[in-house]
């Protein structure tokens, strides 16, 4: 039976466009393991793989679950080919999540779909605080270089440093030397930092553009207040009355995951950035003055090795996710080229704008490159 279900989730996977190749019947379940939790014959059998081996030689049982799980196919198709987004936590197909992050909301509409409503809300908020964490760092420390953590409004840049000088006080030397100082910081105060009214203008409504500011902000402040919920010791039965409430912020979560991707996309390509030479200014608003800005200069990075590298990267590899290099991840880009981060982003976009390479195709934050 597993080899029939296998034969039918693959046409399925082919009909959504779904770029990354799936060998093995193992991959295959996998992907579908979450996705399709409205459907409760495919639920059914991925509940029984844990439990209860398909494969045995039960006709009876085996029979009339083939017989069920045929019934639903033509709705599952329907959904995709006429549907792509027939949920907004559908998310096979979507462009604008990495594989990971599918994965994590699949697992939160998981959670969502079994009641384990604490489960949900813990994934969704976590899920989306270390993005933004990592968003936030990324755009300010481009900008501002080393004087990026002063950019922060007074009271969080307050904060973070009374939180240094405490654990210097205590441990003799702060705790963590990541470069990300946001760690410090409780979930409530990465709405403040998007709200702040010279981020925004300078920063942020550039690369998500003005009308998603509430948006942001709103569903930041409805995850913290749901997260506060476990802390009082809220039974699952009792946060299910507000479900609708988590269901709909499960959806929200997903559009900031995926506003936060296409963030990334936009600040390699923005107008307003100028180059002078082989210096970069990445002034997200024309507007902005440019004392505060720290330029980048790649006139010490081998630009023509940079461009072989991530064209014939390109080229060498079958499957399109070894293509692909996820812009947003620090540590990556450092490992794989061995280019500190400003100044790759800084080589990005003076390629770009300079015509020499462009982008061919993105998931996520992650993105393929090709020569003009």
């Amino acid at each position: 039976m597993n080899k029939i279900v296998e034969v039918l989730l693959r046409f399925l996977y082919e009909l959504s466009d779904e770029p990354f190749p799936v060998n093995t019947q193992t991959q295959i379940f996998n992907v579908f393991k979450y996705t399709w939790l409205d459907n409760q014959v495919l639920t059914q059998f991925f509940n029984w793989t844990e439990g209860w081996n398909p494969n045995v030689n039960e006709k009876i049982t085996n029979t009339q679950f083939l017989k069920l799980f045929i019934d639903t196919y033509e709705s599952m198709i329907y959904k995709i080919g006429k549907h792509i987004l027939y949920n907004k936590v559908l998310i096979i197909g979507s462009k604008d999540l990495n594989n990971e992050e599918k994965i994590v909301l699949n697992s939160a509409r998981a959670f969502f779909s079994g009641n384990q409503f604490k489960k949900t809300i813990e994934v969704c908020h976590d899920l989306v605080e270390k993005t933004l964490r990592e968003f936030i760092y990324n755009i300010l420390f481009l900008k501002y270089g080393s004087n990026w953590e002063s950019m922060l409004p007074k009271h969080i840049f307050g904060f973070i440093n009374k939180i240094k000088r405490k654990e210097k006080k205590q441990y003799g030397d702060i705790l963590s030397h990541s470069s990300n100082s946001l760690y410090y910081l409780s979930r409530s105060a990465y709405s403040i930092i998007i709200d702040d009214d010279y981020l925004w203008t300078n920063c942020f409504s550039m690369l998500f553009g003005n009308a998603y500011r509430s948006f942001i902000k709103e569903t930041l402040e409805n995850l913290a207040n749901l997260g506060h919920l476990d802390k009082h010791n809220r039974d699952e039965e009792e946060i299910g009355k507000i479900s609708a409430i988590i269901q709909q912020n499960l959806s929200k979560s997903k559009e900031v995951i995926e506003k936060i991707n296409k963030a990334y996309l936009n600040l390699i390509k923005l107008t307003s950035i100028s180059i002078k030479g082989f210096k970069i200014i990445p002034r997200l608003n024309s507007q902005e003055k440019i004392d505060k800005i720290e330029p980048i200069s790649v006139k010490d990075i081998k630009l023509d090795l940079l461009i072989d590298s991530l064209t014939k990267k390109n080229e060498n590899y079958e499957n399109l996710f070894k293509k692909l290099f996820q812009i947003s991840n620090i540590t990556q880009v450092q490992d794989i080229y061995s280019i500190p981060y400003r100044k790759f982003i800084g080589s990005l976009i003076y390629l770009l704008h300079n015509k020499t390479i462009q982008i061919e195709d993105h998931y996520g934050s992650c993105i393929l490159f090709k020569k003009y």
